[in-house]
């Protein structure tokens, strides 16, 4: 049976003999023919026809799996219809325990959210050195290494060194022996499934299964400011919900998870643990990690954002950059912040929302832990309390005009317009060879895809601007050279802002020939700006 593109669906559990889940297609409950497919080779096939609710069905494949394998569910028919994310395999008896090595310095306001957070993905021994933190933070991590949520020691800078490596190995020598595998990443790092599954444990359990692998690593998301100038009320996970596109060159960076028995007693550097024969390193999809070939050790050639990554929130709000990160300067090695580095960094191409229910479950283990504080006597970090303020996204216009069409002796003109702080332009102007129309009168819509995109601008940034066409003044053979323009808030025009190659409407007659319609490319890929952006950097 044929599936049709609108299917969709989610596995729910994987086992090392089935495979559950469930397929959506609306308003449709006829049964949905599924393949499984195991390392991308297609090993079993089912049937999704249990109906849950309407155009919601489940399905439950019989199928021979290993730990670590990847498993991924496609409905057959339609090679575009994947009806899941990869997920991997878990062991079949009791899982390996997994813990987190870190080292802090000055991250008081942000400890409890971090601590909470990986304890819900699953780790629940957590490490910390101590690196002469003097805002509280080693007060409250004694408080809660006292409660039982988390071991930690005070690690001064050591002579002529930068402290982190050295803290790491500290980490490994006091509590190497305590767990299985070791995550080792910064307080500014968040471990992230990307495939559904509310926990990490069940994915790295599943490699950590095969027992040639050593090391798992996670790929960066570098995340940015979400234009955010303050540091305003809310977690950093809600607060920040925009990131860089994968391919962004920073983004090959890793950290590791360590098979502590693997441990050679050394560090390469920061993101990378030595490992002896035969040991292997692999990513969380089970593909070898292939060292980048310009930038070599601690960055992979592939970005793996598949079943796990791991979320960077380097520079946070403006104010939190310059009060917190830049004083600081760099655990790794002596050097200071500069402002290229949140330039760099301040990334907000993509959205990535943080959950409804990911938001409550991590709420609500802050707010346990909180009580458990108040409950010893100590009081925790007092939180921001202030509305959150943002910065413009980018100078003058951006924009785009998507579409020129003729409608009932009109000239249409449609597409969408921004100023830096979010508003429509007032004006629109056009020229037409030596003709120029100037006007007010067009009429706003409102575009989600843009609103995704800028979350602080007017959703009613479309506009359609219908020309009359009845006077004859218009001179089609410049058609193909039309520019448009948007008023800038001094009263000055921004430069032409860009139209799509092929936005001609259909049957648009130019000077005797006939123009055809090609369809523009989506919002999500970018187009250009009428005044460059300074975000705008790849």
């Amino acid at each position: 049976m044929s599936a049709p593109a609108s299917v969709r669906g989610a596995i729910k559990r994987v086992t090392t003999d089935e495979v559950r889940g469930v397929a959506i297609r609306g308003g449709s409950n006829e049964p949905i023919e599924l393949e499984v497919r195991v390392n991308g080779q297609t090993r079993a096939l089912g049937r999704a026809e249990k109906v849950l609710s309407p155009g919601r069905l489940g399905y439950r494949v019989r199928v021979a799996l290993a730990p670590g394998e990847v498993v991924q569910v496609y409905a057959v028919g339609d090679a575009g219809s994947r009806l899941s994310h990869p997920h991997v395999v878990p062991p079949a008896g009791p899982l390996p325990s997994f813990g987190v090595g870190a080292i802090f310095r000055n991250e008081a306001p942000y400890v409890l959210e971090w601590i909470a957070h990986h304890r819900s993905m699953g780790f629940r021994d957590i490490f910390i050195a101590d690196n002469d933190s003097d805002d509280g933070t080693w007060e409250l991590l004694q408080a809660l290494e006292k409660l039982g949520y988390l071991k930690c020691f005070r690690f001064p800078n050591p002579q002529g060194k930068s402290p982190q490596l050295p803290a790491y190995d500290e980490v490994m020598h006091r509590f190497g022996n305590d767990v299985d595998w070791m995550a080792f990443i910064d307080a500014d790092e968040f471990v992230w499934p990307t495939n559904g599954e509310l926990t990490a444990i069940p994915s790295l359990a599943g490699l950590a299964a095969r027992p040639e692998v050593g090391a798992i690593v996670l790929n960066w998301a570098i995340h940015g400011s979400s234009w955010h100038t303050n540091h305003a009320a809310g977690l950093v996970t809600e607060r920040f919900q925009r990131r860089a596109p994968r391919r962004l060159n920073i983004n090959h960076h890793y950290k590791t998870v360590l098979r502590t028995a693997a441990w050679s007693g050394r560090f390469k550097n920061p993101h990378q643990a030595r490992l002896d024969a035969p040991w292997q390193v692999k990513h969380v999809n089970g593909a070898p990690v292939v060292p980048h070939p310009r930038y070599g050790a601690g960055l992979s050639s592939e970005v793996v954002w598949e079943i796990l990554r791991l979320n960077h929130y380097a520079v946070k709000s403006r104010q939190e950059f310059e009060e917190r990160k830049r004083p600081k300067g760099r655990v790794s090695h002596q050097a200071e912040r500069r402002e290229t580095y949140f330039t760099y960094h301040d990334r907000n191409d993509d959205p990535s929302p943080f959950s409804e229910l990911a938001r409550s479950r991590l709420t609500a283990e802050i707010a346990r832990m909180e009580a458990e504080l108040r409950a010893a006597g100590h009081t925790p970090p007092e939180c921001p309390k202030a509305a959150a303020v943002l910065a413009p996204p980018f100078e003058g216009v951006q924009g785009s005009l998507d579409t020129v069409r003729l409608d009932e002796g009109q000239l249409v003109l449609s597409g969408w317009a921004l100023e830096g702080k979010g508003a429509p332009p007032g004006r629109l102007a056009v020229e037409l060879g030596a003709l120029r129309f100037e006007s007010r009168s067009f009429r706003r819509h409102a575009r989600q895809d843009v609103k995704r995109r800028y979350p602080m601008c007017v959703l009613e940034c479309g506009y359609e601007w219908r020309i009359p066409t009845s006077s004859g003044a218009i001179p089609f053979e410049h058609l193909p050279a039309l520019k448009l323009y948007a008023e800038l808030q001094d009263g000055g025009w921004s430069r032409p802002l860009p139209h799509r190659v092929g936005c001609l409407g259909p049957s648009v007659t130019l000077g005797g020939s006939e123009q055809t319609t090609r369809e523009a490319p989506p919002m999500d890929a970018p187009s250009a700006t009428a005044v460059a952006s300074p975000n705008s950097r790849i």
